[in-house]
């Protein structure tokens, strides 16, 4: 009954996206290729609840596939299960050297399928070398790669690339980063949403700011439900608490300690 209940889910998720895009078949044939042990397929459907990429993200169902693309050989999906160690992510306990032993298991067959130009991989190196897995960390090797990746309109790589100029906090990086987190906000990825939002707290547009930060917390980025808890916290809405709760439910920390002194305070 729990797996028939986990594959309506996933089903029911995906045939709406597929919907709205327009596009059924391939995306329904990924999750009928998942469920019947394809690997590639399961790594797929792993990542797309990993980065909310076509649905919300959802942690748990992201670790359930990768795990089993990982076991049956694909070497994205063990990248990925290697991210969810590495940060903790859902409940999930950080493991760093289990996640460094899946970055190093999977390197070989990354880099190999990179250098025939598979976009897929070279986006996943390009992450290896931006942030030391597996590799020693090489910033301009890796926004190279990143912002050919971006010309060839690979999606992924709009969003890695507007997040990393963003965040060096470099002003100017500012006008690219707007640009690049809005098409991939559009794309729908909420980790994007969450940091155009904050390019717009930072820029003094406050209401398309909250417009994002709504969007990336419908989304399942616990960052985003941590953030816009702390937005209605200040106006003593009742939606904090249960921002809040639901952010710390999915292991993220600063949300926990939110929820755990809340806790202290009525005992």
């Amino acid at each position: 009954m729990k797996l028939f209940s986990r594959l309506f889910i996933i089903s029911a998720i995906l045939c709406g996206v597929l919907l709205l895009n327009g596009c059924i078949s391939p995306r329904s044939k990924c999750l009928a290729d998942a469920e019947d042990g394809d690997a590639k397929a399961q790594g797929l459907l792993g990542s797309i609840f990993l980065t909310g990429n076509g649905s919300a993200i959802n942690y748990s169902e992201a670790y359930y596939w990768l795990r089993l693309g990982a076991a049956n050989g694909d070497s994205l999906a063990a990248y990925h299960l290697g991210v969810i160690y590495q940060y903790g992510l859902g409940k999930v306990i950080p493991d760093q050297v289990r996640a460094a032993r899946h970055y190093k298991s999977v390197y070989k067959n990354i880099h190999a399928q990179a250098k025939k130009g598979d976009l897929a991989y070279v986006n996943i190196l390009a992450e290896m070398y931006y942030y030391g897995r597996c590799l020693k960390q090489d910033k301009q090797v890796a926004l190279k790669m990143f912002k050919e990746c971006v010309r060839r309109s690979w999606e992924p790589s709009v969003e890695n690339l507007g997040v990393i100029l963003f965040t060096n906090g470099k002003i100017k990086d500012a006008g690219k980063a707007k640009s690049l987190l809005i098409e991939a906000a559009g794309y729908n990825y909420p980790k994007a949403q969450f940091y155009l939002a904050e390019y717009y707290f930072r820029y003094g547009d406050s209401k398309a700011a909250m417009v994002q930060m709504k969007k990336s917390s419908a989304g399942g980025f616990p960052p985003a439900m941590f953030r816009l808890a702390e937005e209605y916290s200040k106006i003593n809405s009742p939606q904090a608490d249960i921002l809040f709760k639901a952010a710390a439910n999915e292991g993220y920390a600063p949300a926990m300690l939110v929820v755990a002194d809340g806790i202290q305070q009525i005992d």
